[in-house]
C-alpha cells in the first residue's frame, strides 16, 4: 500500500468510527514523522479572538491603532467554526481584544466544555469582579492567563498612561 493509500484509508476511517479521536492523534504522529511540511490531521488546538475591542490603551498595544471594524463573535459563529474541527481537546480565546467584553463569552465557554474542549482565556482581568469570577469558575474554564503590566503602581500608570 502506497503513503497516499494508507493515509486515505486513515482519514476515511478517523470519519466513520468511534475512535476517530485516536485516529486523528496518529495520524498526526505519523505525518509528522513521515511528512514533516505536510499536515494530514485535524487540529487539536484553536485560538479564535471573540472581540477585538478592549478596555484598556496600554502603550504596548498596536490594537489601538488598526482600522478594524469586526463585529463581536456571536454564539451561532462559535458554534459553526467548533463543529469544523471534531478533534479539538483545547481552545484558547485570545487576541488583543480583550475576551470578556463579548457578550457571549461565558456561553462560548459553556458550548466548548461541554463538548470536553479544555478552554483557555487570556485577559487583562480588569473586568473580573466577585460576580464575574463567580461565573467564570462556573464555565468550567481550565486555565486563566491575566496580563500583569507592571510590578510597581508607577510602572503600571506608565503602561496605562
Amino acid at each position: 500500500m502506497r503513503v497516499g493509500e494508507a493515509i486515505e484509508v486513515i482519514q476515511r476511517t478517523a470519519r466513520t468510527k468511534p475512535l476517530a479521536g485516536l485516529w486523528n492523534l496518529l495520524l498526526a504522529f505519523w505525518s509528522r514523522k513521515q511528512e514533516p511540511l505536510r499536515v494530514r490531521s485535524q487540529p487539536f488546538i484553536l485560538q479564535l479572538e471573540p472581540t477585538i475591542k478592549c478596555n484598556l490603551r496600554c502603550k504596548m498595544c498596536d490594537q489601538p491603532f488598526w482600522n478594524r471594524m469586526e463585529p463581536d463573535f456571536t454564539l451561532e459563529r462559535f458554534e459553526s467554526i467548533l463543529a469544523q474541527f471534531p478533534h479539538l481537546k483545547r481552545l484558547k480565546l485570545q487576541g488583543l481584544g480583550e475576551p470578556l467584553l463579548n457578550k457571549q463569552f461565558l456561553h462560548m465557554v459553556e458550548r466548548a466544555e461541554e463538548r470536553g474542549i479544555r478552554v483557555i482565556v487570556y485577559t487583562n482581568a480588569n473586568l473580573i469582579g466577585p460576580e464575574q469570577a463567580e461565573d467564570i469558575i462556573r464555565t468550567g474554564i481550565e486555565e486563566i492567563w491575566v496580563s500583569l503590566d507592571g510590578a510597581t503602581a508607577e510602572t503600571y500608570e506608565e503602561i496605562r498612561d
